[in-house]
């Protein structure tokens, strides 16, 4: 599997006591009012029910941070070959 950051290791690999609130950590800031404002969203998209997307399960995760990994390291290879090749200008 790929390396996550250690953000993302800490959030992903975090112990929470509802399984929701990793994504208090992901999409809202540590602040009250971004972690309220969090818990609104969520209740309000756990509310509902009809024409949901399927919940993503290990197998779906684990397909998405490799793409993600991978995706980011052809963007770290083109920056890298741009910088190599880039010429200053007087």
């Amino acid at each position: 599997m790929a390396i996550l950051t250690p953000e993302a290791q800490a959030a992903f690999g975090g112990t929470y006591a509802h399984q929701d609130d990793l994504w208090l950590g992901v999409f809202f800031t540590p602040t009250e009012k971004s972690q309220a404002a969090g818990r609104a969203f969520l209740k309000r998209f756990r509310l509902r029910q009809e024409n949901r997307d399927p919940e993503v399960n290990d197998k779906v995760a684990r397909a998405q941070v490799e793409a993600i990994s991978k995706w980011v390291l052809h963007v770290r290879t083109r920056l890298a070959i741009s910088e190599r090749f880039s010429t200053r200008r007087l």
